[in-house]
């Protein structure tokens, strides 16, 4: 399997319940990315998920990656996405950074 990694951070973790969800990851959790085609603001934009069945969103990829993953993924292109580092402390703001491998 030929891997390709990209880190980068999730954007926009800090609207709705993102905070609370962010707090369940661990370390090593898997995420989950999903196309939001109808997004108002960026019709490429990919939802970041702390679950499979993608009902916990924790943020989206930034938009400048988005414009090149979107058409991959709309072409069926799969990605594993996973925790790399959980950033913050106790009384600020939670962040997530992730790593990102294309599947072959």
């Amino acid at each position: 399997m030929n891997q390709r990694l990209l880190f980068t951070k999730v954007v926009g973790v800090t609207f709705e319940k993102r905070q609370e969800n962010i707090s369940k990851l661990t370390s090593v959790s898997s995420l989950f990315l999903k196309r939001e085609p109808e997004n108002k603001w960026d019709p490429n934009a990919i939802m970041v998920f702390a679950n499979k069945e993608c009902t916990e969103q924790i943020g989206y990829i930034s938009a400048d990656l988005a414009l090149d993953f979107a058409p991959a993924m709309d072409k069926e292109t799969k990605y594993d996405c996973f925790v790399s580092q959980l950033t913050g402390w106790k009384d600020q703001n939670k962040g997530v950074n992730i790593t990102i491998r294309k599947l072959d």
